[in-house]
Parts: structure tokens; sequence; C-alpha cells
């Protein structure tokens, strides 16, 4: 009997304090909630449920952290708190219906959940986050997100994190869309300013779209590794294709730095590509890699590239196929008020029987700044291009001038020499890389210019 009374005590008392938490618990969490965040965390009808789970209409909430020049404000609507303890360890859920946060977006509805690491340890929690319909000024929207990883109770740190996300468009709804996202970061500190961290970022997407020249990219592989503002990043895709510069790349890798404050790139670019092609010409197996150095008003760019195959075609002709070409160029940017002036060398050598050497002096006027040039329109002008194609002992020298940003007949020289126009050509037809009917029609073109010697002279535009 007394085993009866008290089990009926026991079953009293667990309903009486269920009673009072369901009845005098919500103020209780509002007077606490209240008093350790100074009224910084405003909530709205709090209630209980008979199952503990804790509801919340409306929350608002405002955090200012002076000394770190952090501020976050917002408002979240429909917060639900859950638990559960039937399973390998207790499980806590939030839920939001929808929320806003001033100056960083706002999202339609948000679940975060947390499984400890067994009942009777605590101290390792894993948690995923789920968002849908995400809005961010920095990228516009997101269809949906997850967000998981590992916590230390009493740690700083999160670990193990894994995040993807679904349909993403960046900076406006046409600009960018990936259709799926997936990335891993090691490990990431909640109270260290993210320039001050040491990062590794591995990231892969599927679906990379951008109305930019209407440009495709297929299995994107980014590993990124970032500390003090400066991130160095090992970019793969399987395939790039762009409509608006009829550009088509194939497996492809690179490598190069960024000062993300700067937007410079700081350190050498390499890209490796086995196929390359550029409306009806092709080109596999190129490694390229490219440095800057900053000038007084501008930078010098200095690229080396080898290419093993080349084919040269118009959209109607096949011009010329090349084995082993090594290409060294140089270009400095001057920038002014309005313009940039543009200036350099480029050098090649291509595999052929004889050797053929390719020596090139140019230089342009920019309607704009270089960097205005990467996403918007710019305009060429005062073009002049000095070349010189050597081929055994001979030569053949060019001159190419367009003083407008339209070149017609008005505005356009272009001049050719050769030293020995008979030998020239002879030893070109033997390399067995130029088309040769194109090779019959430049050689009449040539002798049909003004005789120097064994050599011609040739106005092209006359």
């Amino acid at each position: 009997m007394r085993l009866l009374k008290s089990l009926l005590y026991i079953i009293l008392s667990i309903c009486v304090l269920w009673g009072l938490v369901i009845t005098v618990g919500p103020t209780l969490i509002r007077l606490s909630i209240n008093h350790f965040s100074n009224n910084k965390i405003k909530i709205e009808a709090l209630n209980i449920t008979p199952r503990l789970t804790i509801l919340c209409p409306k929350l608002e909430f405002e955090y200012l952290d002076r000394k770190n020049d952090f501020s976050l404000a917002g408002v979240a609507n429909s917060v639900t708190l859950d638990w559960s303890i039937f399973s390998n360890g207790p499980i806590f859920t939030i839920s939001v219906g929808s929320a806003s946060i001033a100056d960083y977006g706002s999202f339609e509805r948000a679940s975060l959940t947390a499984i400890g690491d067994g009942y009777f340890n605590l101290n390792e929690v894993e948690f995923e986050l789920d968002l849908t319909n995400v809005k961010l000024d920095a990228v516009h929207d997101i269809k949906n997100i997850s967000f998981g990883g590992t916590h230390e109770l009493g740690s700083k740190h999160l670990s193990s994190l894994k995040f993807s996300a679904n349909n993403a468009n960046f900076f406006s709804p046409n600009l960018a869309n990936v259709q799926t996202l997936q990335g891993e970061i090691s490990d990431l500190s909640l109270y260290e300013p993210i320039h001050d961290q040491v990062l590794d970022l591995s990231l892969t997407a599927n679906g990379l779209n951008t109305d930019v020249l209407a440009t495709s990219i297929v299995g994107v592989d980014l590993s990124l590794g970032y500390h003090n503002h400066f991130a160095k990043l090992n970019l793969d895709f399987r395939e790039l294709h762009s409509e608006g510069l009829d550009v088509q790349v194939g497996s492809s890798s690179s490598e190069f730095g960024i000062n993300l404050i700067s937007n410079e790139i700081v350190a050498p670019v390499t890209i490796n590509s086995k196929e390359l092609r550029f409306m009806k010409s092709t080109a596999s197996e190129v490694n390229i890699k490219a440095e800057r150095e900053n000038e007084q008003n501008g930078a010098v760019y200095k690229i080396n590239s080898s290419t093993q195959k080349a084919e040269i075609n118009t959209i109607e002709n096949y011009i010329a196929y090349f084995n082993n070409i090594d290409l060294f160029t140089q270009v400095r940017v001057i920038e002014e008020k309005t313009n940039s002036l543009v200036s350099g060398s480029l050098l090649a050598k291509i595999d052929t029987e004889p050797r053929m050497n390719v020596s090139s002096f140019y230089g342009f006027n920019l309607s704009s700044d270089r960097n205005s040039c990467a996403y918007a329109l710019c305009y060429l002008e005062n073009l002049e291009i000095d070349y010189e194609i050597q081929l055994s002992e001979e030569l053949i020298k060019g001159y190419f001038s367009c003083k407008r940003t339209t070149c017609d007949s008005n505005s356009v020289a272009h001049i050719v020499k050769t030293t020995n126009s008979q030998v020239f050509f002879s030893s070109l037809s033997e390399t067995n890389s130029f088309n040769p009917f194109i090779l019959a029609f430049l050689f009449s073109e040539i002798m049909s210019g003004e005789k120097r010697g064994v050599g011609h002279i040739k106005n092209f535009l006359n």
C-alpha cells in the first residue's frame, strides 16, 4: 500500500509540476530572457503546450557589439522549440516560420536540429540548419540551404562543417545561377573575425549558368585557403561553354590567389585545359601561367603558355594545324583619367619543319579602365601591330594599324614585306601545316606587290 501511495504522490507531483510549467513557465522564460539580454530580445505571447513545446508567435531581437563594431537586428515569426528523448541521444529542434535580419536578408522557413552524443554526454552536439527561400543582400536568393557540423560545449569553434544549396541566384535573378552547391569547411571560429582566421574550404557546384556572355559551367570543384584577406583558390571544371564568345573549354583546372579587399590577383595564375575551342578553332593540352607586377599608374602582365596541338579555322575555311606551340606575351597597362594605354609583345615558337618563330609588338588605347572591361564593353582605339615570322633564314614582316574603334578602309593600314618571297613560301609549304589553297592565294597576293630584289612589299588596302 505504501508503495502505491508513493507512486501516486510521485505522479501527483509530476502533474503539479507539469501544470506549473505550462501556466507559469512562459512568464519565467520571458523574464529570464529580458534579464539576460538586457531587454534586447522581445517575445510576444509565449506559450507552452502540454507536450512541453514552446511556441512564440513573434520574436524581435537587437544585438550590438561596440568592441567589434558588429550589430544584428531582426524579427522572427512562428518560433517553435521542441525536444525529444526517444533516440540515441536527446534532440532539440527550433523552427521559425519566417524571419528578416536588417542589412543581411530574410528567409521564409528555418529549422535547427541539435543532437547530443548519447544521454550522458552532452559535451559534443551535432547540429543541422535548414533554410528555405533565402534572400540575401549579397546573393539575391537561394531556394534551399542546409548547414551542419559539430560543436563542443565550451568551445568557440564549429568543426566538420558541411553545407549545400539548391537553385541559388547570385546578384540578380539571371546574372548567375547554380542548380546545386555543396561544400565543406574543416574549422570555423565563432568569435574571431573571418579575416583573422585560417580557413580551408572545398566547394562543388553543378549547373552553373550566367547571363554574362551566355556562359554555363558543368562540374565545378573549388578548394580555397583563406587568411588575412588573401584567398588561394584551386578551380576545376568538366566543361565551360559561352555562347556569347562562342567558346568551349573542356576538363580544366586553375590556381590563383586574390586579395579580397582590392580584388587584385596577387599570386601566379595557372590554367591547364585538356581541350579549348574558340569559334571554329581548337587547341588541346593547353597550359598557361600568368603573373602580375604592379607599376605606378598601372601593371605588367606576363603570360607563358604551351599548347600540344592547335587547329585554326574560320567559319568557312581550314587555315592551319600546328604541334607544340610555346608562347610568351607581356602586356603593360597604364591607366589615365578616361582611358588606359596598353602595349605589349608576343613571342611564339612553333614546332614545324623547318621551325617557325613569330614575334609581335602591339599597342592600343582602351576607352575605359581595365577593371570595367571585365564586365562591360570597352572599345579599342589607335591599334598598332608590328609582326615578324621567321622560317629558316627568311622573314616576312608586317605592320597593321587601325586608328578608330570601327575599322574600315579609311582607317586601316596593312603592309607586308618579304626578304625572299619564293623561298619563304616554299619553306612554308614544306611544313605541311597550312591549307594549300590559302598559301597559294597569299603567295599570289604577295607576288602582285612591289618587287624589291628577291622580296616584295604588298599594301593590302590599295
